[in-house]
């Protein structure tokens, strides 16, 4: 119990809902502003066209060139003030959109949280299925917080592949660092978001960036520097005299008639250059901001530091990218850019520095973003980890018993409030724990909850329990099968070819035992009639026993759990109902907790009830 004086945390629900209002009440201030900036920008723009016609009609009115210069000065900077202030606008507005969405997390609002699109790898698809890891209401739809799609892959990667016990723990002091580190998280799904959406991939830099072909060859870099030096004498000796107003001002027209045959001849090029650094970066500044943050992080553990290192060479790298993109985005400031271009062949001085950039910089920018990959597939674990501080981090370890025990295990994607959990030991080799209740009891999902914490556990996440060991597993399971009339596929039959494929994995670990098989099934063989489901199921159970792995089957048919082949490897546990008469009614209540042995009762006379029908005299309840 915490002393009086002690401030408890304000309940996660009301924590998210106040940041998201406070981001909410910022995003609407901004976007005030921002529209104040808008007007003033389209005012000063108007005056500074106004300028442009009258020096047209008088070239020589001093007044006029130092308005224009001063409007000119007041363009760029109210729209460098009106870009900094939309980006801090996005940011809020994302901030709002983030903490609204963690909200529904911790709610499990799933139409509230967003779902990447995220199919299992083909050999997964089954298990995933089966318990609920991809797809609408899932695990990943739960914990995934990436935005970038190289970071929603190595998510799903990690999900999908179990990973060796000392990589768990490697991944889970990274996850525990970064736990505490919320607005940190926060503002680089910000980066992340405002960068690719998550949606797709920044393959056109990534191209440029890998790309050994230069968009120029030497001779129009060499030519667009010499004439740009011609200018710039040719303008000092018009202000010097050195050189008389009309041969100054056909020598600039010749240039600027040349400039512009330059740059209809290669602004193409030019215009692919600038178009892969935006597309794939969106802006330089969200990528330089995206690494700094990344570099931010605490380096705690092998991971963090390796990624965190990578982070600071690229927040350099881009800090670089940033000014020269600064540079080409002076082709948004149209009253600057004309003059530039047909003066100095603006774009081409540009372009130089860009493959200055990629010559030095540009092939390592594919492993910095897998790395900060890595670091958001770590931060979904972390948010995890902030929004349920109970959740234990499990040892998965080879050198323990061969056997799951959990303590307090719970179902991760039920609330809170609904969730009950219970203490579950799986194993040791050769032993199949036998679950047994009435209809809606709890079987199911007590086989889920093992299964999808499981594949938690071996991401290196946390997971919904109070203490969890296990050693390395593999995971097979038979749930949700489904017959195919397109394939000619009945029930019974699809059911079968998924408990071969079982029977064939636990053959399989048999023989190379670097993981021990752990098969969860549900309702088994429930396809056919009662005499050979029980005779064909037992010959399957005894079969997994011999081959030394583990498993937790859930059944109606009690006489499986007494079968003589079975007496030395079943181990009974059972979930238990409450049936009461209530005006007339009966009605049947469950508290899903695990107790040892068979189940007592069965639930037909709420069936019968619920149907209309009476039970007969000696039915058991």
């Amino acid at each position: 119990m915490m002393p009086p004086d002690s401030k408890q945390p304000p309940p996660l629900n009301a924590f998210y809902r106040e940041r998201a209002d406070r981001f909410g009440q910022a995003e609407q201030r901004l976007g005030r502003l921002v529209f104040q900036l808008s007007i003033a920008l389209r005012s000063v723009s108007v005056g500074a066209v106004l300028c442009v016609a009258g020096l047209m009609a008088e070239p020589r009115g001093y007044l006029l060139w130092a308005l224009f210069a001063g409007l000119l000065a007041a363009s760029t900077t109210l729209l460098a003030l009106r870009d900094r202030k939309t980006y801090e606008l996005r940011r809020f507005e994302q901030l709002r959109t983030i903490n609204e969405q963690a909200l529904a997390r911790a709610e499990r609002r799933w139409d509230g949280i967003p779902a990447a699109h995220a199919r299992p790898p083909e050999g997964f698809a089954d298990t995933s299925t089966d318990l609920e890891i991809f797809g609408r209401a899932s695990l990943f739809q739960l914990v995934s917080t990436a935005e970038t799609s190289a970071g929603v892959r190595e998510l799903k990667r990690w999900l999908s592949e179990p990973a060796p016990p000392s990589l768990v723990g490697r991944r889970q002091t990274a996850v525990a660092a970064l736990a505490p580190e919320l607005e940190r998280r926060q503002e680089l799904q910000v980066c992340g978001r405002l960068i690719s959406r998550g949606l797709s991939p920044p393959a056109e830099f990534l191209q440029w960036a890998e790309s050994d072909r230069p968009s120029f060859g030497p001779l129009p870099i060499w030519l667009a520097r010499l004439s740009a030096c011609v200018v710039v004498l040719l303008i000092l000796g018009l202000f010097s005299r050195l050189v008389s107003a009309e041969a100054g001002g056909i020598a600039l027209c010749a240039l600027g008639s040349l400039h512009l045959f330059v740059t209809a001849a290669s602004g193409g090029r030019v215009y692919q250059a600038f178009r892969a650094v935006s597309s794939g970066a969106a802006e330089a500044r969200l990528n330089h901001s995206f690494y700094r943050l990344a570099a931010g992080f605490p380096a705690e553990g092998e991971i963090l530091a390796n990624i965190t290192a990578q982070a600071t060479e690229a927040m350099q790298s881009m800090g670089r990218l940033e000014k020269v993109v600064v540079l080409a985005d002076v082709r948004r400031w149209f009253l600057l850019y004309i003059p530039l271009q047909f003066l100095f062949l603006w774009d081409f001085h540009v372009v130089a520095l860009l493959e200055g950039w990629k010559s030095h910089s540009g092939r390592d920018y594919r492993g910095w973003f897998e790395a900060v990959a890595e670091l958001e597939a770590l931060a979904s674990f972390a948010a995890l980890k902030h929004d349920h501080p109970d959740w234990a981090f499990p040892v998965v370890t080879a050198e323990g018993p061969q056997s799951i025990e959990a303590a307090g295990l719970g179902h991760p994607l039920l609330r809170d409030e609904v969730r009950v959990a219970n203490d579950v030991t799986v194993g040791p080799p050769g032993e199949i724990l036998m679950v047994t209740g009435s209809n809606m009891s709890g079987k199911s999902t007590l086989l889920r909850s093992l299964g999808i914490n499981i594949v938690l556990a071996q991401a290196g996440a946390p997971v919904c329990a109070t203490r969890m060991s296990l050693p390395p597993i593999e995971l097979a399971t038979v749930m949700r099968v489904t017959d195919s009339l397109e394939r000619g596929v009945s029930l019974f039959m699809a059911e079968l070819g998924r408990l071969r494929q079982v029977v064939e994995r636990a053959a399989h670990t048999e023989l190379h035992p670097d993981r021990l098989l752990c098969y969860l099934l549900d309702e088994i063989l429930h396809g056919t009639n009662s005499a050979e489901r029980h005779l064909a199921a037992v010959r399957i159970l005894a079969r997994l026993a011999s081959a030394g792995a583990i498993g937790a089957v859930s059944t109606h048919d009690l006489a499986l759990c007494s079968s003589a082949s079975l007496a030395d490897h079943s181990r009974n546990v059972h979930f238990q109902e409450t049936i009461v008469q209530e005006a007339g009614r009966v009605q049947m209540t469950f508290d899903y907790r695990l107790r040892p042995g068979v189940a007592p009762t069965t639930n037909v006379r709420f069936l019968l009830d619920a149907v209309g029908l009476p039970a007969l005299e000696g039915e058991n309840c």
